[in-house]
């Protein structure tokens, strides 16, 4: 499995697992209404060509032989990455496909000079929470964010840059 940059060729894609990940992880506590809502807006195909554009922010896709099975949006700073968002397509879930692009994303961004990444994950999805928990992110906050017109708690984690010691 190939983890790379998005090609606006994998905008829809992206959205298509965006979609089906929203439906199957979120129906019970965000409506249908709010979910179809929320994906027509965070993953509209003009906002993803954006990302995919920018020097910023990044859409990673997992490509398994040219099938795009996942996929993370990452923005950074000087200091900080945020995933703001990391699915896998449901019928690839529990294969490694989610742990390998973490691993890779992790990399990627320690790799630009990141000092810290954080992860948020609404706090009513537990299997992502407890994702980021099995991959050595620890909770650093509870926020609140806006999923359409619903407000809904969100839990922020963290992972600091382990520095390593130079002899002297």
């Amino acid at each position: 499995m190939e983890i790379r940059p998005a090609t606006e060729s994998d905008v829809s894609t992206v959205k298509g697992i965006a979609e089906r990940s929203w439906e199957q992880d979120y129906p019970e506590f965000v409506s249908r209404e709010t979910i179809d809502d929320t994906v027509e807006d965070w993953y509209a195909e003009g906002k993803l060509r954006d990302v995919v554009d920018a020097d910023d922010a990044e859409i990673f896709v997992a490509d398994d032989g040219g099938a795009i099975v996942g996929f993370a949006h990452v923005v950074w700073d000087v200091s900080e990455g945020d995933i703001l968002r990391l699915y896998v397509a449901p019928d690839y879930r529990r294969q490694g496909v989610g742990t390998h692009l973490l691993a890779s994303v992790r990399d990627e961004l320690f790799g630009r000079g990141v000092e810290r990444i954080r992860a948020m994950v609404l706090a009513e999805n537990e299997l992502g929470n407890a994702f980021y928990e099995e991959h050595g992110f620890e909770r650093s906050e509870e926020n609140e964010t806006q999923v359409g017109d619903e407000r809904h708690p969100e839990t922020v984690y963290s992972l600091q840059r382990v520095k390593t010691g130079t002899s002297q």
